[in-house]
């Protein structure tokens, strides 16, 4: 068992999730009351955004080993994507208290405090979780992300150099200091070190939004598609909904006081705008993910791909 288990630790940690996920199966059949195993299918599964098989699992891992701080760990991490923040907030403080002086422990409590907004509070654990821990990049690039949200470059260059000096190949570290390049304008910069974190990991999430940044950028036409995009993604399926039958609803009633007004050329000029709007948002997808494919497809996977 020992050695299968080096094997999915190897695979998780390399991001080879579904090997990693097959693996589990087959050790779970034999060993199914094992925390070990129940936490390391929670991780991939998590890594999968499969969230509700996520959350069984780490909860059969804390079943079985309610001390676990990893698993409590995990519990968060899969609770704030559930975007169950105040009973992930509870988790991630568990795990701290089960290990304090562990620096996942204190980068996963400011992770959550950051996904919360309580942004002195997530600067304050991803500092402990770095003094704790020096030679782990993770606390590093989190102060990075915080000090770009807050559009302080200086500082977040500062810190994504330390975290690409621990790991000089990791996606995460180099796309960051794309995006970093992108908002200091040095778009030739941020491209080839976006290409480079694709080229470590194909369907890193925030490569490929640098990417479409970086398109939209070189394409004012589809532009306005890719940022109305971005925005309305960020909503929950049910909310997306919302504000496109919103959009549609007041359209509709505008164009309806405008008739009632007496203003029948503004009321058509209106509806004439949505419509254009609306054929707009039906080509601009395709055409912006022809661009895509075509910028994607000089990319080279990494050996481990």
């Amino acid at each position: 068992m020992a050695t299968r288990v080096d094997m999915i630790l190897r695979f998780t940690e390399q991001g080879l999730r579904r090997q990693a996920i097959d693996l589990l199966k087959e050790e779970l059949a034999e060993n199914p009351e094992e925390s070990q195993l129940h936490w390391l299918m929670a991780v991939n599964l998590l890594g999968e955004k499969r969230l509700a098989a996520a959350e069984h699992e780490v909860k059969l891992a804390l079943k079985h080993d309610p001390e676990s701080d990893d698993a409590h760990r995990t519990l968060g991490y899969v609770l704030v994507a559930r975007r169950k923040v105040d009973e992930a907030l509870l988790a991630f403080e568990e795990s701290v208290r089960l290990s304090p002086r562990s620096s996942p422990n204190h980068q996963g409590l400011g992770y959550c405090h950051h996904m919360m907004k309580n942004l002195g509070q997530a600067e304050a654990c991803y500092h402990t979780a770095r003094e704790l821990d020096p030679g782990r990049s993770g606390p590093c690039y989190w102060l990075a992300r915080l000090a770009v949200e807050r559009r302080d470059l200086a500082t977040a260059e500062a810190a994504v150099d330390q975290a690409l000096g621990l790991e000089p190949e990791n996606a995460d570290h180099l796309v960051l200091l794309g995006m970093i390049r992108y908002f200091q304008g040095r778009l030739h910069e941020a491209r080839e070190l976006c290409l480079e974190g694709l080229r470590v990991e194909a369907a890193n999430e925030g490569g490929l939004t640098l990417l479409t940044w970086l398109k939209a950028k070189e394409n004012p036409l589809l532009a306005p598609w890719w940022f109305f995009s971005a925005r309305v993604g960020r909503l929950d399926q049910t909310r997306r909904i919302g504000v496109m039958v919103g959009a549609y609803i007041s359209v509709r009633l505008v164009s309806r006081i405008l008739h009632d007004l007496g203003h029948e050329t503004a009321a058509a000029a209106l509806v004439l705008v949505w419509l254009l709007f609306c054929v707009y948002t039906w080509f601009a997808p395709v055409l912006f993910e022809r661009m895509l494919k075509r910028e994607l497809s000089g990319v080279e996977l990494a050996d481990r791909f």
